[in-house]
């Protein structure tokens, strides 16, 4: 909280809101060709822009494991100001975000989920 003194007898009181840390909520989960789900990643996230990090980081991983022609549409994905504005809106606005994909045809299939606290499952 900041106060800021306008006069001797006026006092008038600013306060700054910043998120809970960890007002986000990254997952990554992949389910295997036998049906297996897998853990892959946790992380709390402090800001929309951290957790836009975080899935970019994410998905660069996948793509980096993924041959280069599967990779392709991913890396573009990752080089998309579009897509990361959309990201931005929607986490602002108090929207989950989640993006799934098969890089590697039907070998692995990923899910990538940004949540906010009231509409997470904890696990």
């Amino acid at each position: 909280m900041l106060t800021r003194t306008h006069s001797r007898d006026e006092r008038r009181t600013l306060i700054l809101t910043l998120p809970a840390p960890g007002t986000y909520r990254g997952s990554h989960d992949a389910v295997s060709t036998t049906g297996r789900p897998i853990k892959c990643a946790r992380q709390a996230l402090d800001t929309p822009q951290d957790a836009l990090r975080w899935l970019l980081d994410r998905l660069d991983r996948i793509a980096a494991q993924a041959d280069p022609p599967q990779a392709h549409p991913i890396r573009g994905w990752i080089d998309d100001p579009g897509q990361h504005s959309t990201v931005l809106r929607a986490l602002v606005a108090g929207e989950d975000v989640a993006v799934s994909l098969s890089p590697d045809g039907d070998a692995l299939h990923h899910v990538l989920t940004l949540q906010q606290p009231a509409n997470r499952n904890e696990d």
